[in-house]
């Protein structure tokens, strides 16, 4: 899945599977992404919302820029 640059702000994206997907430089600020899989996924440069973002599971990111 290839959403490099897309602005997902405050978006309901809970239960989604984003296994492998391109997030590079994407905007999740505010997104909801409770139980949502980020395994292996690329969010080089991401905005993400740490209180949202939290009950994710990721493994393997790489860099990544939390706001808070």
């Amino acid at each position: 899945m290839n959403l490099e640059g897309a602005d997902l702000s405050k978006l309901d994206l809970r239960n989604i599977n984003f296994k492998m997907a391109n997030l590079r430089h994407a905007n999740l600020a505010g997104a909801n992404l409770s139980n949502s899989c980020l395994e292996m996924a690329d969010l080089t440069g991401a905005l993400l919302d740490v209180s949202i973002y939290v009950f994710s599971f990721v493994t393997y990111t790489t860099s990544l820029a939390v706001i808070s």
